[in-house]
């Protein structure tokens, strides 16, 4: 019977295997990536159009070069394994002690009748008290959570990198294009400097000061090309894709090319900017992740509480003693004389205020962006966009917030 049982257990045992890192295929899968792969074109299909079938891109935008980066994207890829972890933790945490048997055969040498054997047979069961495998799962369940926010936040940082080089990369074109009409119409007036000075009209001063000025046009038409490269770089960076993948790829900047004008902004601004001050507060991925983060440091606390009252291991078994059956019930305690997990609890205290405190820090940085760029929007536009009061609730204290961000505000406040 017992070999039985233990064929059963090892056969539910899983198997190791080996998945070694060969660096040099590694290096050549990322010098291989392109954006005409066929797996990259299904995978922005399936994002934009499930339905349609798979197109053969030619233009590339913010919108598609972002998926490209998610694509390609190696944070990404840490980051979902880092969720993945998170979520395998759950199940981890969700398991039951495995009881544990004891055998324990005993031989007699000078007693034989009616038989020289003892053998002994128990079975240990951990029984959790206090809910200690409930807060075991609450704390695994709000680190993925916490996880599943660093995966959008990643995700987010990832189109700000692109939009930020696809902009510089506009940019240096823009400038480029100024600096190439400059230098015709220099040109133009060097040449008709050089037939005035035929003519006796003009000095060789002022045809040498154009000159000079000329060749620093051209300079400058150098360092425009220079600026497109380090922005072409900077993309292929964002994206994750070796440079030489963006040669010959059409790009279109038509996002950068027609803004809208201040009289549409300001308007716009004005109605919905204390709505998204108030949303990046309280909604942002990264707020979200702090949120779920302390929840789960605060069902760390839950369980080292609970850890102050013992687990009982409950043992069931069974004595054969020289031709005399025995039943045995097993019951063992642990007595908290010498502490009772005053230390972990004092540590979970601690990393609860840590996270209040990151939480904190968190918000005050978005309030930071925030006014930084709407001083910005205030120089472009002449004007304040829009007033800058703290948001509605957070002000006076009297709304309600909303159900997922009401723990923020019991979580730590300014000493």
């Amino acid at each position: 019977m017992l070999a039985v049982a233990a064929g059963l257990l090892i056969a539910g045992c899983a198997d190791y295997r080996r998945e070694p890192i060969a660096p040099a295929e590694t290096a050549a899968a990322l010098e291989a990536r392109r954006l005409d792969d066929p797996r990259l074109h299904a995978f922005i299909a399936s994002m934009t159009a499930p339905d349609q079938p798979v197109p053969l891109r030619q233009v590339w935008d913010l919108p598609t070069l972002t998926l490209a980066a998610l694509y390609f994207q190696p944070q990404i890829e840490v980051v979902r394994a880092k969720l993945g972890k998170a979520l395998a933790a759950i199940g981890t945490a969700a398991q039951i002690p495995n009881p544990a048997l004891t055998l324990t055969p005993t031989k007699h040498t000078t007693i034989l009748e009616p038989s020289a054997w003892t053998v002994g047979l128990l079975v240990n069961f951990v029984i959790e008290t206090v809910g200690k495998r409930e807060h075991r799962i609450a704390q695994a369940e709000q680190l993925a959570e916490a996880a599943r926010s660093d995966l959008a936040t990643a995700a987010w940082r990832v189109r700000g990198r692109v939009r930020e080089a696809l902009l510089a990369l506009w940019a240096a074109q823009q400038r480029q294009a100024l600096v190439q009409r400059r230098y015709a119409l220099q040109e133009q007036l060097v040449g008709f400097l050089e037939r005035r000075m035929s003519a006796g009209e003009a000095s060789a001063l002022d045809v040498s000061r154009e000159r000079i000025a000329l060749n620093q046009i051209r300079l400058g038409m150098q360092e425009q090309q220079r600026a497109q490269a380090e922005a072409r770089v900077q993309l292929a960076a964002a994206i994750g894709v070796p440079v030489r993948a963006l040669e010959g790829v059409q790009m279109s900047l038509a996002a950068f090319e027609r803004p809208a004008a201040d009289g549409a902004i300001t308007p716009m601004l004005a109605d919905a900017g204390a709505t998204l001050r108030r949303e990046a507060l309280l909604h942002r991925s990264d707020v979200q992740g702090l949120l779920a983060a302390y929840e789960a440091v605060e069902a760390a606390l839950r369980l080292e509480i609970a850890r102050q009252y013992p687990n009982i291991t409950l043992g069931p078994g069974y004595t054969y003693d020289q031709g005399d059956n025995q039943y045995l019930l097993n019951l063992v305690v642990d007595v908290p004389v010498f502490h009772q997990n005053q230390g972990p609890i004092a540590e979970a205290q601690a990393q609860r205020r840590e996270a209040a405190a990151r939480f904190t820090e968190v918000q005050a940085q978005i309030i930071a962006e925030i006014d930084r760029h709407w001083r910005a929007m205030a120089r472009r536009c002449g004007r304040a966009p829009w007033p800058i009061p703290l948001c509605p609730g957070m002000q006076s204290g009297t709304e309600p917030w909303s159900a997922r961000c009401r723990p923020a505000k019991s979580i730590g406040s300014p000493r």
